[in-house]
């Protein structure tokens, strides 16, 4: 029989489908449980909400195991709802959820399923519903035991993550002009709006939301969420996001007189030639943005002068630098441009302006990215900081 770290995994997934069971039965759902022979493992009924319930339980959480998994489950429960006359809920489960593993499964659901009910559950105390009339519940509930001899110790919550940095730019960015952070302007009054606003699911968003709360930087307003205590939050924003950071020096194929001049006329071109109709750029795994001082420059909040050139690529392989016109540059050749893969890609394109065609990252990543350069990267940061980041963002604190 399979075994996980010591468990047995069919125990492993009847002691989930309990948990999963109790969890609904203390939200006030009637439960009715499988007898063993249907294709689904459970019914949930509350008022006008009915759900079908299959849980497939995953030997480890890796990303294609999860998503296999729940598009079988998927079809299970779609088909037994066509004769139950419920909605199907597919739900996985595995022995412990990263926040990375939920927003993975997040956007594969987005992707394949949009608007479908969803599920996830682990044996460490996570439990993520989407979908109409599902609530967040959590366990082990007051008075239950969850699962038995297994660790249920609560996680703790990650603050920035890549989505979480999206999000809390969408947060503030009424606070900040237009021309310096792409995101919607529309007041937060409830997760939802959230959720609807940054274009993330609703348990990405209550994520968010729980963890602001716990740590102080969330005040819930009569007309609005709005984030406080905002230089702490940027200043452990910052320290958070600090990673050693690889790049790699690239050169145009003809010396260029001028390299950010050069780049930015090969990007307006890249970009016009990926853009959709709307003549926005596509999210797809071909996004590109100017960073650091290069950004600086292109938000006209430019300190160092003569720095290097730098552009941030989701996907640098070859088709992609071979349309910006880059070649890498060999030992003693002249760099042009430094290539960098964005540690935070959602953080990082999402929130990207548009400078004369050119994309390039807004104020608050420029701030994150640049600070960290070794080359002036700190006066460069504190200029940003004092001209633009502190006379806006702190003035609602």
């Amino acid at each position: 029989m399979e075994r996980l770290v010591g468990i047995d995994i069919r125990r492993l997934g009847s002691d989930l489908l309990d948990v999963l069971t109790e969890a609904f039965q203390n939200d006030g759902w009637e439960t009715w449980r499988s007898n063993g022979t249907d294709d689904v493992d459970l019914i949930v009924s509350k008022g006008d909400c009915r759900y079908v319930v299959d849980l497939k339980v995953a030997r480890e959480g890796r990303k294609q195991v999860l998503e296999s998994l729940w598009a079988n489950a998927y079809l299970r429960t779609r088909l037994a709802a066509v004769t139950s006359g419920a909605e199907p809920l597919p739900i996985v489960g595995t022995t412990a959820l990263s926040d990375r593993m939920i927003n993975d499964l997040e956007q594969y659901v987005a992707r394949y399923a949009p608007n479908e009910a969803y599920g996830l559950i682990d044996a460490r105390g996570r439990l993520e519903l989407s979908g109409p009339g599902l609530p967040q519940l959590r366990y082990p509930a007051e008075g239950t035991s969850g699962l038995q001899g297994l660790h249920l110790a609560s996680r703790p919550l990650e603050l920035f993550s890549d989505l979480n940095q999206w999000m809390l730019k969408v947060m503030l960015a009424h606070r900040l002009p237009q021309r310096m952070l792409t995101a919607p302007r529309g007041r937060i009054r409830k997760t939802l709006d959230l959720a609807a606003q940054a274009k993330v699911s609703l348990p990405s968003a209550r994520r968010l939301v729980t963890a602001l709360k716990s740590e102080g930087y969330l005040a819930i307003r009569p007309n609005s969420y709005e984030i406080i205590n905002t230089r702490e939050l940027m200043d452990r924003w910052s320290s958070a996001t600090q990673r050693p950071v690889a790049e790699v020096g690239m050169r145009f194929t003809f010396p260029p007189s001028s390299p950010d001049d050069q780049l930015r006329r090969a990007l307006n071109r890249y970009a016009r030639r990926r853009a959709g109709p709307s003549g926005d750029l596509p999210w797809d795994t071909k996004r590109a943005a100017l960073g650091l001082f290069t950004a600086a420059a292109a938000l006209e909040l430019g300190f160092v002068h003569g720095a290097a050139t730098h552009l941030f690529l989701e996907d640098p392989s070859a088709d992609v630098l071979q349309d910006l016109g880059l070649t890498r540059a060999k030992s003693g050749e002249r760099v042009d441009v430094f290539i960098r893969r964005p540690s935070w890609k959602e953080s990082t394109f999402r929130g990207a302006i548009s400078h004369d065609g050119v994309p390039a990252t807004d104020v608050i990543q420029t701030w994150l990215d640049v600070g960290a350069h070794p080359a002036r990267g700190s006066e460069q940061a504190a200029y940003i900081w004092d001209q633009m980041l502190a006379p806006n963002l702190l003035r609602e604190d």
